[in-house]
């Protein structure tokens, strides 16, 4: 699920890593400054990782749109349980680039 925002001239690539059906399923960023790459991996990735204490497990599989009043709103999914399986809710999040760092607000 690889998504590329250009952001002050450069490319951000967003992708899933780790198997999808998997507590540990995470979102990762990396920078090029051409949108065909090469890229590299960004000193914050995973942006979006598993927090088993607030069981929030596996969000990944994304896209990354503008909403109506021009903000960005990052849709991805997240398993419901911490076992291995296909279990799955759609979520939505607010959310900023400073800089090339995706910048999210803390888990509800």
């Amino acid at each position: 699920a690889p998504w590329v925002n250009e952001v002050g001239g450069r490319f951000v690539l967003t992708y899933s890593g780790s198997p999808a059906d998997r507590p540990l399923y995470s979102l990762g960023a990396a920078v090029a400054d051409g949108p065909l790459g090469p890229f590299e991996k960004s000193a914050q990735s995973p942006f979006l990782a598993p927090d088993m204490e607030q069981a929030f497990y596996g969000p990944g599989h994304h896209s990354i749109v503008e909403g109506d009043c021009g903000e960005l709103l990052l849709f991805y999914h997240t398993k419901t349980a911490p076992e291995i399986g296909w279990d799955r809710r759609l979520r939505v999040t607010p959310m900023t680039f400073d800089g090339v760092d995706v910048i999210l607000p803390p888990l509800e």
